[in-house]
């Protein structure tokens, strides 16, 4: 017999996704980025339970857990594969009392050229490297080793760039 309040029973579900399902030409380092309406246990968000795969291939990165454990960022290792659609599963994620999220699965499609939209900050000095024949393999910027762009697809040398506020070029 128990008197009080009953436990949590009630699994925690997803409120917004980034991209949004049905994306298109969403960028190639773009994070994946998964709202929950409560707060999830932490040790639950794996590259198991958080499922990234495109073309078949899975995307394996870093997470990032936020907002009082109620927002998961995927940052992949590697830029998502260009030009084909992303499948995210979710599975196995659970909150605080153990209740598992249902199966939750949501996709989009990459574009099928780089991308060289930054997520903080603003884009202030870029320099090219390019390898010893066409096409062109890393926009960096003045942040050693930090790439933007993979041009592996392009014919002729482009370049896209936007910046998050007004700036002199």
């Amino acid at each position: 017999f128990k008197t009080g309040l009953a436990g949590d029973t009630t699994p925690p579900s997803v409120l917004l996704t980034s991209p949004v399902d049905g994306a298109t030409g969403v960028g190639a380092n773009t994070p994946v980025a998964v709202e929950f309406d409560e707060p999830i246990d932490p040790n639950s968000v794996t590259n198991e339970t958080f499922l990234v795969t495109g073309d078949l291939v899975e995307i394996i990165g870093s997470f990032r857990i936020t907002s009082g454990a109620r927002i998961v960022t995927l940052t992949p290792f590697t830029f998502l594969r260009t030009g084909v659609e992303h499948t995210v599963r979710l599975e196995g994620i659970t909150d605080a009392a153990g209740n598992e999220l249902p199966l939750t699965e949501f996709s989009f499609a990459t574009s099928d050229r780089g991308n060289l939209s930054r997520t903080s900050d603003v884009l202030v000095e870029a320099s090219t490297e390019f390898s010893a024949s066409w096409p062109a393999r890393n926009l960096v910027d003045g942040n050693l080793g930090t790439t933007w762009f993979t041009a592996d697809n392009d014919t002729e040398p482009s370049a896209e760039i936007t910046f998050l506020e007004d700036v002199t070029v």
